[in-house]
């Protein structure tokens, strides 16, 4: 949709709706399936909180202001998608406690970046 209506479609304004529309729903269906009641949280948690919605709406704001570029083609982009998985192993080992690389973690990190670089190498024009 984005790349179709390049200079139709804001992308800050495509992830604010999609953001506050999912996170309505979810609203909306946890009076239903959810038991009510007030409870504290840290300030840690609301840390968290803030940095988890703030970096996929960046994220998908990003994406979306590159969908609206003529010369960026869709099929090249999505091609980066495969470092989603790559920073979430990366950050895991950092952040997590007891989480350690392991030979299939780091031959799997190698050959997504190994293939990356290859698809982002540009053919040789004649």
């Amino acid at each position: 949709m984005v790349a179709k209506n390049r200079n139709k479609v804001s992308p800050i304004m495509l992830t604010a709706f999609a953001n506050f529309s999912g996170g309505l729903m979810l609203y909306i269906i946890s009076f239903f399936t959810e038991d009510w009641f007030i409870k504290t949280y840290t300030a840690e948690f609301y840390v968290a909180w803030i940095w988890l919605a703030f970096i996929p709406a960046a994220g998908f704001s990003i994406w979306y202001s590159l969908l609206k570029k003529p010369e960026i083609k869709v099929s090249e982009l999505n091609m980066w998608k495969f470092i989603v998985p790559v920073a979430g192993v990366v950050l895991s080992w950092l952040l997590v406690p007891g989480e350690y690389p392991d030979l299939y973690s780091i031959l799997g990190i190698f050959i997504i970046t190994v293939a990356l670089l290859i698809l982002q190498k540009q053919p040789n024009e004649k």
